[in-house]
């Protein structure tokens, strides 16, 4: 019986290049197209992080109109309700923002960023990223990358670019095929 894996070009370019000791990850650093830049990955980043201001934006403007967010108050009560308007502002772009990534993700293994950038995010075998993953992902893992970014610095370390939340879930950023 012959193995599957003499009808995969890639993994013969990979088979011949690192050997045949490749465990149960091909893709793992290798892949039809090599990953992008940690620049290009920043740019995307920085894309939605562009959304975002313009979404913070738009809810302050929101509260300001509502006259929840008024100036500075010398009375006690003002204070704690400005406190309370601004911490329901936070929590609400905070699970706005994960609903972003977790839906763009999902529906398009990327976000709005990374597509201007034509880069989407798959498992290191190149299957998709299952929805759980994501989520995981997107909050507690990244979460754990930015953390003092030492997560983000594993990546200029890597040949195949990859951040601690890529790591952490077998995941990989790639140029879109």
């Amino acid at each position: 019986m012959e193995s599957r894996n003499n009808e995969n070009p890639v993994l013969q370019e990979y088979l011949r290049q690192n050997g045949s000791n490749i465990g149960t990850r091909p893709l793992d650093g290798f892949g039809p197209s090599k990953p992008p830049s940690l620049f290009k990955r920043f740019l995307a980043q920085f894309l939605d992080g562009m959304i975002f201001l313009l979404l913070n934006i738009a809810v302050g403007l929101s509260l300001k109109t509502m006259g929840l967010s008024s100036g500075i108050s010398l009375f006690e009560k003002e204070k704690q309700a400005l406190s309370l308007s601004s911490l329901l502002a936070t929590v609400f772009i905070w699970v706005l923002m994960a609903l972003y990534y977790w839906h763009f993700n999902a529906m398009y293994q990327a976000t709005p960023g990374k597509m201007a950038l034509d880069l989407q995010v798959v498992k290191t075998t190149g299957a998709p990223v299952k929805t759980w993953e994501i989520i995981v992902r997107e909050t507690f893992a990244k979460f754990l990358s930015s953390f003092c970014m030492i997560g983000y610095l594993v990546a200029f370390f890597r040949k195949d670019r990859r951040a601690l939340h890529d790591l952490l879930l077998g995941t990989r950023v790639i140029h879109k095929q």
